[in-house]
């Protein structure tokens, strides 16, 4: 069950407000009829949202724009366990329920300083909830404040040449503070033609779940199992990004070329871990790896009506770890074909090959290689 409502009000002619709500349901089920151990049971989902944002135009060189939302939800999945294999003739009752809020503010002012500057800066406060008494062991919510301030400055050195500068500054109430810069420079070297070069470091905090799971199966004060137990401690992930792009356009021959070449390195990468069968599983800061490659599309229209477009990255993670390895293909590759017939038909061809990645989920030794080949054709009709 969905219910969405939207409403768009201008009073005058420099504001311009929006308001958004929303709530969805789902009621369904899961497990197996018969299954002593994952029995056939109801679960539900519901999540509702609002959120209101504003903007006003300042005149030709300034807005101001201002966003306040609010998002919940709500998870109820509980199911019976036997213990019959423990020898006991009882129930336990598992319990994977739990519920989560989010309230955000923001505010954002951009202006214009003649042709040559753009600047914008702005502010984020988040307070995000999380509880479930099966996840963390205990009935008290954990509470995560993000309080955040940027800026980004374009500046238009000479009419060939751009350059993007920024950062974010971040308060985590959890993980304490971080800075995300960000550098990003381009060259118009000839009509059509541009070069661009940039670095950036992002951060990813540890999630809640990282920070304090604690999966015990406890039934009458014997602890029958312990799943998950966070040590915590984590430190945020980092990710220094470099790349070099060229962005060529003839048009004249019809053809569009588009290379990137790019470097991350992964610092101090939140990995899950098990020691010992006999004890619960963590999370730890891991390895430190790198991840390169190369990609680029190449268009070109070779008659009238007709688009080629042939896409193929190069990536290679260089980790220790099978499965985080072969998480990207090495060599990824679509090629697709778009002719427009008479009669307004339309016919598109695509093929993608993907060499071997393991996929969300699988184990790291089951690595395997897709292909995919797709044949449309589409009429427009119009009545009147």
């Amino acid at each position: 069950s969905r219910v969405n409502f939207r409403s768009d009000l201008q009073p005058n002619g420099v504001d311009d407000v929006q308001l958004r709500l929303g709530a969805m349901t789902i009621d369904a089920g899961r497990g197996l009829a018969g299954n002593a151990n994952n029995p056939w049971h109801d679960y539900s989902f519901d999540s509702n949202y609002a959120q209101l944002d504003w903007r006003r135009n300042m005149g030709e060189d300034a807005d101001l724009a201002f966003m306040l939302s609010h998002n919940h939800e709500k998870y109820v999945d509980e199911f019976p366990y036997s213990l019959l294999p423990l020898g006991i003739n009882a129930n336990y009752m598992v319990q994977a329920s739990g519920q989560s809020s989010s309230d955000a503010i923001s505010l954002q002012y951009t202006w214009r300083h003649g042709p040559a500057w753009r600047t914008v800066v702005g502010g984020e406060f988040r307070s995000e909830s999380v509880q479930s008494p099966g996840i963390y062991n205990t009935d008290a919510p954990f509470v995560t404040n993000f309080t955040r301030v940027f800026a980004n400055v374009e500046w238009h050195a000479t009419p060939t040449l751009l350059l993007n500068a920024g950062a974010m500054a971040e308060r985590d109430s959890v993980s304490g503070d971080t800075l995300s810069p960000r550098l990003m420079l381009n060259w118009h070297m000839t009509q059509g033609q541009t070069w661009r070069v940039g670095v950036s470091r992002a951060v990813r905090p540890p999630s809640t779940f990282e920070d304090f799971a604690n999966i015990q199966f406890v039934w009458q004060g014997h602890r029958l199992g312990w799943n998950t137990y966070a040590s915590g401690n984590l430190l945020p992930e980092k990710v220094l990004s470099r790349e070099i792009g060229y962005l060529g356009e003839f048009p004249h021959v019809g053809v569009n070329v588009d290379v990137r070449l790019f470097h991350e390195q992964v610092n101090q990468f939140i990995q899950h871990v098990t020691y010992f069968s006999s004890t619960p599983s963590d999370y730890i800061n891991g390895e430190s790896f790198a991840i390169r490659g190369l990609e680029y599309q190449l268009k070109c229209k070779p008659w009238q009506g007709a688009q080629f477009v042939l896409n193929q990255a190069y990536t290679r993670v260089d980790s220790v770890d099978a499965g985080r390895a072969t998480a990207a293909p090495r060599l990824s590759s679509s090629v697709a074909f778009f002719q427009q017939l008479p009669g307004q038909v339309d016919l598109t061809l695509t093929h993608t090959d993907n060499s071997k990645a393991t996929l969300m989920g699988a184990a790291a030794d089951s690595a395997v290689a897709m292909t995919r080949t797709d044949l449309r054709l589409a009429k427009a009709l119009r009545w009147g």
